[in-house]
């Protein structure tokens, strides 16, 4: 064998080894991918969020009916006029001093009063009463009983509402007028409670009932005139506490 040959016949041997290595390799790899399963991609979780969110409608306001209980007026009772002109020592700590000014200043005590001595009132000042009887000068509020000598009170009856009681007194003289508004066929009824019965005047100014009745106890009456009917009580003397309802139906 001559040299050229050998050197083919080993070329041509490694030629082979080569390509079987290969074969053997490409079958490997076959193998493999047979036995091993494919993946099959996970889907993607699904947002919550729509890409385009669609904008919810606004909701209408729902109109709830108005009952008779929030449409319901409370009574409004209207004070136009106030003043005080008497009062009544009710000193705690008596006698009451009374004082050339309306201060606490020792030096100036003029006077001192006893307890239940009526007063005679010119003014009212920062809490002081400036009296001309039985002593002229100034004493403190806060130690006498006072009410409005004369008085005008206003009263409106509320909205589902029927009647109003009406309590006071007068110390010494005085006069208290209340005044309601009333319409055609409404009937005006007044009950007396305490002290004497309230005198009834009509917008026209006619008495239909003249004050201090001491028996009556009730007057009621269906109205054809309509305006301010006025329920009125005096004071001559000492004064006195009263108390009567008032009713509109």
């Amino acid at each position: 064998m001559t040299r050229k040959t050998s050197i083919l016949m080993v070329g041509g041997a490694t030629l082979v080894a080569v390509m079987a290595g290969v074969a053997f390799a490409m079958m490997q790899h076959a193998s493999q991918r047979t036995a091993t399963p494919s993946r099959t991609p996970s889907p993607s979780p699904t947002s919550s969020v729509s890409v385009n969110p669609t904008r919810p409608a606004t909701p209408t306001p729902s109109i709830l009916p108005v009952t008779s209980e929030e449409t319901r007026t409370s009574t409004v009772r209207e004070v136009q006029l106030c003043k005080v002109t008497m009062a009544i020592v009710n000193d705690p700590e008596p006698p009451l001093n009374v004082r050339s000014a309306p201060t606490t200043e020792k030096a100036n005590v003029i006077g001192q009063l006893k307890n239940g001595t009526f007063l005679m009132v010119a003014q009212e000042q920062n809490g002081w009463f400036q009296i001309t009887d039985p002593i002229k000068g100034w004493v403190a509020k806060s130690r006498t009983t006072s009410s409005c000598n004369q008085k005008v009170e206003r009263i409106q009856l509320g909205s589902g509402e029927t009647s109003v009681s009406i309590t006071d007194r007068f110390i010494g003289t005085g006069s208290h007028r209340y005044l309601f508004t009333v319409q055609p066929e409404q009937r005006l009824t007044v009950t007396r409670n305490d002290g004497p019965f309230p005198g009834i005047v009509s917008p026209s100014s006619k008495f239909l009932i003249g004050a201090l009745d001491e028996n009556r106890t009730q007057w009621s009456e269906v109205i054809s005139e309509p305006g301010d009917y006025t329920v009125m009580l005096d004071s001559h003397y000492k004064g006195y506490p009263y108390s009567f309802v008032v009713e509109i139906q």
